[in-house]
């Protein structure tokens, strides 16, 4: 990933508070953590989801148009959005 992206999605993680919790994702739970993010940009905008709850595991051997494209068959990532 581009450096830019990287730095980004850190700031969204520790600087935007979760509006139900009030603090930044990062500090969400007993320890401070970076959320696994998945990054989709295209046409029509970017957007970001971002959560400690997703093992990065679950998407592995996947290209990123397929998940993309089927965001509902990974019942992770529903649940975590």
């Amino acid at each position: 990933m581009p450096s830019q992206v990287v730095h980004y999605i850190i700031q969204y993680e520790t600087q935007v508070p979760i509006q139900q919790y009030g603090e930044p994702s990062a500090f969400y739970g007993k320890l401070s953590h970076l959320n696994f993010a998945i990054l989709i940009s295209g046409p029509n905008g970017t957007y970001i989801v971002t959560t400690p709850i997703v093992n990065p595991i679950v998407l592995e051997g996947y290209t990123p148009s397929y998940v993309l494209n089927n965001l509902d068959q990974f019942p992770q990532i529903v649940q975590a959005s």
